[in-house]
């Protein structure tokens, strides 16, 4: 089911921002739906191994990273991935942060959002969304795939990137078209199943 606030556009404009993102710092980092609670949930969040980078709130239009908060992040990235993605990472540097770079993670994650990007720019009038391998809370963490799911053995055998908060389920990345799986991709190897 779509979340109240997700649309077509906004999950397009999560896959561009973290393609952007990705491309520009070059880390290992994945996608997630993050649920921090106080008024603010349902994110779209991009992670590193131990906190998340950047956050959108679908329900919402704002965006925040470490030390920086936007407003209409939203209409910041419909109008611009690159530039908002650019205006992030330079927040972060200035933060001090320091991602650990890993050009085999980055070309993999790549990889994955062009193929979610070019399947929902293929037929942009369906609806759309993101759905990540697990759920997280303020009452906890817990698998979020689909019962009967049947996914390749070798998945189960990747650690997550927060392995110390998830299970390999958390490097799963669905996409679905009006509540139908048409991909399911492994952030942690690349591969993509349709």
């Amino acid at each position: 089911m779509q979340n109240a606030g997700r649309t077509t556009e906004k999950v397009l404009g999560a896959l561009r921002f973290a393609k952007e993102f990705h491309e520009i710092l070059r880390f290992d980092l994945r996608i997630a739906t993050l649920h921090p609670g106080g008024g603010t949930y349902d994110c779209f969040a991009i992670c590193d191994s131990q906190q998340s980078l950047a956050q959108f709130n679908y329900v919402g239009n704002s965006g925040v990273t470490l030390n920086f908060h936007i407003d209409d992040a939203w209409d910041q990235i419909s109008a611009s991935p690159r530039a908002t993605a650019e205006e992030f990472a330079r927040q972060l540097t200035l933060s001090g942060y320091q991602g650990r770079e890993d050009e085999h993670a980055t070309r993999t994650q790549i990889e994955i959002y062009e193929n979610f990007i070019q399947r929902i720019e293929a037929d942009p009038t369906e609806s759309w969304n993101l759905i990540w391998g697990y759920f997280d809370s303020t009452y906890g963490v817990e698998p979020n795939l689909p019962s009967g799911l049947l996914l390749p053995a070798s998945w189960k055998e990747l650690e997550a990137l927060s392995a110390h908060l998830y299970s390999w389920e958390a490097n799963v990345l669905l996409l679905t078209r009006n509540e139908e799986i048409v991909a399911i991709a492994n952030q942690a190897n690349g591969e993509i199943l349709s």
